[in-house]
């Protein structure tokens, strides 16, 4: 009889296992293992070890089972170490919200524990992951239960040398960093501008965006092992209807003060309602367990209510709305793609692993462009001084350069060429920003700024950036309004970038830069002797919609391309639009 079972077990570890092997260092587990589903809850180790028929073979990647369903998941999976040495190996569960996960070993019976509500004394990863030694040619059966009594239930392993593991989770540590900090250091940025000017707008803006950091420190994982005590981070995560509402509900009010709705009286009301009515659901859906499954839906209704009132005043022709919805555009896509990654339908980390990271950067770079506006409103609707003024651009000027410094270091760290080229980009666009607030706290008159001295610095930046040697030619004899110098600068930001990125096929070539005046009419001339590029093919991306857009609805001008000789763009715009 037990000779029967040991063909048995041997016939089933062959079909079953998963060989680990001394060269790879990552393997995806879930697809490869056996799962069961103990909707009953009352299943222990021991009956399910003695139960294995119970388990379904899973092809699946990632399982997903909504928010805290009333159920346990068991996951079936055996190693073998097909290598002459023993391994060290690291079992990743990639997901930080999960509340109770326990790795049962069937070889020496032992259990780890981890999970939000169990989580192991001095961690160090975001993600709950579980020590694995394999001797050579060694085979170990694991049983792995999930499952998650107030967050969503979502399973994905993950298998990695002990080694690759941590350099792995460094690297990200350090990313994620960066985005709080430079998170952070807008939060700092808007504090400043209110007590400067207060302007109460701001002061929401702060609190939405520390929302913002507190939901994505908890959404990523760091509470897991930051600062957060057991009992605080417990407390967090049974109350994350409050966490969820908090940035809704100051976006609710930066938007009522912002765009100005007092001037729309029902607009108004009916937003004032939607303000009331978040707090009272929050008391609700924390007193009353039954209400839980609705906890979303007002949060919800205020965002499509703010995007409709966005979009409605955007049609009314008001400044602040177009910035105000163009933003939306950016942190609504980040909103869906975490959701459809919460349940498990899309996993946008897979293709772009920071993108809601990088949503939220860009989020900021928009309402900068929003804030040099405020500026200008500012100045003509309070009559601020100029002196005000001027500290206002230093104070943006540092704190642009301290997030380009933040960028710079965690570009030292990337090796992936497609994320350093994003990080590139993000930072010559805040340096085209930060430049122009440097020459304006130089300045007495802040009314226009010198377009050669500002472009001449803008495109040393760019050459730095790149290692081409690249004659930059320029035909500038006249000085921009602070608004229009802006909108010009981020505009020859990206189509020098371009120039530099696709223009030449050797690391030479030259591009003329002008900048001509008729009256008030300007023209500003873009011009490489590059190979230039099909102007009839699709181009949607990210660089080609900003220049459009700050052309057309910021500049009220119009754009000419030729790419017969290069590519030369051409700018019109009259001074007084």
């Amino acid at each position: 009889m037990l000779k029967l079972l040991s063909i048995i077990s041997i016939f089933v570890v062959n079909i079953y296992s998963l060989n680990i092997s001394d060269k790879e260092n990552f393997y995806e587990i879930l697809s490869k293992s056996k799962v069961y589903v103990d909707f009953n809850k009352t299943k222990s180790f021991k009956e399910i070890q003695h139960n294995i028929q119970l388990f379904k073979n899973n092809n699946k990647k990632v399982l997903s089972f909504g928010y805290s369903p009333n159920l346990n998941l068991w996951i079936n999976f055996i190693l073998t170490n097909k290598s002459d040495e023993s391994l060290d190996l690291a079992l990743e569960y990639d997901n930080p919200l999960t509340t109770h996960i326990e790795l049962y070993s069937s070889v020496d019976s032992t259990t780890q524990k981890d999970g939000v509500y169990q989580t192991v004394k001095n961690r160090r990863t975001l993600n709950p992951a579980f020590e694995i030694k394999l001797n050579a040619h060694e085979s170990k059966e694991f049983f792995l239960k999930a499952s998650s009594h107030i967050t969503t239930l979502i399973a994905k392993m993950n298998l990695y040398k002990q080694k690759s593991f941590y350099e792995k989770e460094i690297k990200h540590q350090l990313i994620l960093g960066l985005f709080f900090a430079s998170l952070f250091v807008l939060g700092l940025y808007n504090l400043f501008i209110y007590f400067f000017t207060k302007d109460i707008s701001y002061l929401y803006y702060v609190l939405y965006i520390f929302g913002v950091i507190m939901h994505q420190y908890i959404y990523v994982g760091m509470s897991n092992i930051y600062f957060f005590t057991h009992k605080l981070r417990v407390l967090f995560i049974e109350y994350s209807p409050l966490l969820v509402a908090f940035p809704i509900f100051f976006f609710g009010l930066f938007t009522k003060v912002f765009l100005g709705t007092k001037h729309y009286l029902f607009i108004n009301n009916i937003l004032n309602l939607f303000l009331i009515i978040i707090p009272i659901s929050i008391v609700l859906f924390t007193a009353f367990d039954s209400l839980i499954i609705y906890r979303h839906i007002p949060g919800i209704l205020l965002v499509i209510y703010l995007i409709g009132i966005t979009i409605y005043l955007s049609l009314k022709n008001n400044r602040q709305a177009f910035f105000i919805l163009f933003g939306w555009v950016i942190v609504l896509s980040s909103a869906i793609l975490m959701y459809l990654s919460s349940i498990g339908i899309f996993d946008i980390s897979q293709y772009q692993p920071y993108y809601i990271e990088i949503s939220f950067v860009l989020e900021a770079f928009i309402f900068s462009i929003a804030l040099a506006d405020r500026m200008k409103q500012l100045k003509y609707e309070k009559n601020e001084t100029t002196l005000l003024l001027r500290e206002l651009n230093h104070r943006v000027k540092n704190n642009m350069q301290t997030i380009i410094s933040l960028i710079r270091l965690q570009a030292d760290e990337v090796e992936d060429e497609k994320s350093l080229n994003i990080l590139t980009t993000i930072q010559n666009r805040i340096n085209a920003m930060s430049h122009l607030h440097e020459l304006l706290y130089k300045k007495s008159d802040i009314s226009y700024v010198n377009a050669y001295e500002y472009f001449d610095i803008l495109i040393d930046d760019i050459k730095q950036s790149y290692e081409k040697d690249i004659e930059i030619v320029f035909d500038i004899r006249n000085d921009l309004k602070i608004d229009q110098a802006i909108y010009c600068g981020l505009i020859l930001n990206e189509l020098v970038t371009n120039s530099y990125k696709h223009a030449f096929l050797t690391t030479k070539g030259n591009i003329y830069i002008s900048l001509l005046k008729d009256k008030s009419n300007f023209k500003l001339v873009v011009k490489d002797n590059g190979i230039g590029y099909d102007i009839n093919k699709p181009n949607n991306s990210l660089g080609i919609v900003l220049i459009n857009t700050l052309v057309k609805e910021q500049l009220k001008g119009k754009i000419q391309r030729d790419t017969t000789d290069g590519v030369e763009v051409q700018i019109y715009w009259n001074n007084n639009g």
